[in-house]
């Protein structure tokens, strides 16, 4: 499901959660739309005369190009999670449906449904 961003009137007074307002945002666009319709909203936006707005593209850009090659895992927890992988995609390793975890938990550990 994609909700259309009202960017600004929602967070104005925290940084911190407006920041996180326009992550998300940006995460919901860029994993839906091509790189042509995210151009697009962006070039619409362009248009605004909105200070707000372009403050918060300015503080996205900004946080973007700062962040762009950091990541929170290890160079370790990498390489671990692309054994995992390997093994999984091998079959090497089970994978369980949602179904099979909850009757485990159910059987095993008394959880109710």
């Amino acid at each position: 499901m994609l909700i259309k961003p009202n960017i600004g009137s929602v967070y104005d007074d925290y940084r911190s959660e407006k920041l996180c307002y326009n992550f998300s945002i940006f995460v919901a666009y860029s994993t839906v739309m091509s790189t042509v319709e995210l151009k697009n909203i962006i070039t619409e936006s362009l248009k605004s005369d909105d200070s707000n707005l372009f403050k918060q593209i300015v503080e996205v850009i900004e946080n973007y190009k700062k962040n762009k090659n950091t990541s929170i895992l290890t160079d370790s927890q990498k390489k671990e999670l692309d054994v995992i992988r390997e093994r999984h995609i091998s079959g090497e390793s089970r994978s369980y449906s949602w179904q099979e975890i909850k009757q485990e938990l159910m059987d095993k550990h008394g959880l109710q449904a």
